[in-house]
């Protein structure tokens, strides 16, 4: 059976097997919607090559079996622009780019893609004109359509032979380290007319006056000749035989921030304060009353419950029964952390997908395995997973729930669909992992080639305690909690205790029965 990341329900004899499985075959496309919205947007506009990369692959999405080839060490799963862009890729400006075969020959066409620069170094592009290519054909001859980054972090598109051959953006259009949609657009039909479009708005026109036709021979994602090599992130590759609108790519760009879905990273979460003391929250009541104030949590052998102490120090108690929801508004910040996380590598700034036996998943940047524990890294704390409770680690997403781990013995699925039996014993730094054989012993795998690890099967388990969302998409179901401090001590449903600081927290509500 799939698993979803949405609560297991406890249904009652009476409904039919029907309903059952009706219900859970919406759940998990629910899961899956995010990425989907913004996908059915650009296969609305017929590209004849649209490269996702949420799969592990450079499958051409577009149906034209227009499939890229990764040279170098392209790291898929990358944390994309938004969560309803799934999953993206990353360069690291050295080796790693991606072949695409020759498309065509257009009287008109785009170039779209969603890109982050993590660095533009001068010297790496002193023999590339100053310049990184987000796509390129191998040559510049006649007609070739371009989409470039100059060194001043203007978008340039080239269009050989136009007369003039570029149009380019003001500098400084871009920046390093953040998230944009770009699209070039280009029209022979019509004065060869091009423009550049960042974040769905128009921001550079201009004409190629000798209106060559737009050629799309052998080209590189992320190069140009092997050089101009990108050094950042980059998903949603798509390209057109049209030359898009404006609203079209407004359209485009809106359907990527499309609502995001539950199970997946959310938006929101307590205020972390300095100096502020304790755990602030609000408190819904069955009887549909609200309050607002200091909270703490506890438990006893028959019942869990939460304190409200208001402003002016009334206490009012509320037992399992008595309350719907707790919304946790601000939190005081943990002594000796960052309000944001330092991460040093990129393997480790990526969110992983952590399952736990009971259905739990669990989302953030491992950043230690050991032989008794998984240290998960969020925004503003740490939490240790005990190994024993977790059933599998997605690095890229949507594998348990495509069923690929089903039926499985303990061990590491590639992206290529390679399975190899074994246990996880470590991470080496962030690039490698080690895994025990029971034939060949240790052996050390890189990071960036798997896809999943799987240690035990997921279980099928009611949900009668709380449901626990956390602000990075974490989903825990919780038969108790306790606060300690800033710590909220939450036993699973595995029955498996953990330690999520409360500025993580974004909501509890009950469980249904």
């Amino acid at each position: 059976m799939q698993i979803t990341p949405t609560k297991i329900m406890k249904f009652r004899i009476t409904l039919s097997v029907l309903t059952l499985i009706t219900v859970n075959i919406f759940l998990m496309f629910q899961l899956m919607a995010g990425s989907q919205v913004y996908s059915r947007t650009v296969m609305a506009d017929n590209p004849i090559a649209y490269w996702g990369f949420d799969d592990g692959t450079a499958k051409d999405l577009s149906g034209n079996d227009n499939h890229g080839q990764c040279e170098g060490t392209v790291l898929f799963g990358v944390e994309s622009a938004h969560v309803n862009l799934a999953a993206a890729i990353d360069f690291n400006g050295s080796d790693a780019f991606i072949r695409v075969p020759e498309l065509g020959k257009f009287k008109q066409s785009s170039i779209e893609a969603w890109i982050k620069i993590e660095e533009l170094n001068w010297r790496d592009l002193k023999d590339a004109n100053y310049l990184t290519s987000i796509y390129s054909t191998n040559s510049f001859g006649a007609g070739n359509h371009h989409l470039n980054v100059q060194l001043n972090l203007s978008v340039e598109q080239a269009i050989s032979g136009g007369g003039p051959n570029n149009v380019v953006s003001q500098k400084g259009s871009l920046n390093i380290g953040n998230w944009f949609h770009l699209v070039s657009t280009y029209d022979s039909l019509n004065g060869g007319v091009g423009a550049i479009y960042l974040n769905g708005k128009k921001v550079q026109s201009g004409n190629h006056a000798a209106s060559p036709v737009a050629v799309f021979n052998v080209a590189q994602i992320g190069a140009w000749g092997g050089r101009r090599k990108f050094n950042g992130k980059m998903d949603e590759v798509a390209i057109y035989e049209t030359a898009l609108t404006e609203s079209q790519v407004r359209a485009h760009y809106e359907a990527a921030k499309a609502p995001s879905i539950r199970g997946h990273e959310a938006d929101g979460g307590a205020y972390i304060v300095e100096g502020f003391k304790g755990i602030e929250g609000k408190v819904t009541a069955a009887s549909g009353e609200e309050l607002l104030g200091i909270l703490s949590f506890g438990n006893t052998k028959s019942n869990s419950f939460v304190s409200v102490t208001n402003s002016k120090e009334n206490v009012t108690n509320f037992d399992f029964d008595d309350f719907i929801s707790v919304n946790i508004t601000k939190v005081q910040k943990l002594p000796d952390t960052e309000t944001r996380a330092k991460i040093e590598t990129k393997t480790v700034a990526l969110n992983r997908r952590v399952w736990l036996i009971g259905g739990s998943l669990l989302i953030g940047k491992i950043t230690n395995i050991d032989s008794k524990m998984i240290t998960l890294r969020n925004d503003f704390s740490s939490m240790l997973i005990p190994r024993a409770a977790i059933a599998a680690i997605d690095f890229v997403g949507g594998t348990l729930e495509s069923g690929m781990l089903d039926a499985r013995p303990e061990g590491v699925l590639f992206f290529d669909g390679d399975f190899i039996d074994g246990q996880l014993e470590e991470m080496i730094g962030s690039a490698e992992l080690t895994i025990k054989q029971a034939a060949l012993g240790k052996t050390k795998v890189p990071l960036n080639k798997v896809r999943a690890v799987k240690f035990k099967e997921v279980k099928e388990m009611e949900v009668d305690g709380f449901e626990v969302r956390t602000r990075s998409g974490s989903l825990i179901y919780a038969q108790s909690i306790k606060s300690k401090g800033l710590k909220l001590i939450i036993r699973d449903n595995s029955r498996y205790f953990l330690n999520v600081y409360a500025g993580e927290v974004l909501d509890l509500t009950r469980g249904t029965n």
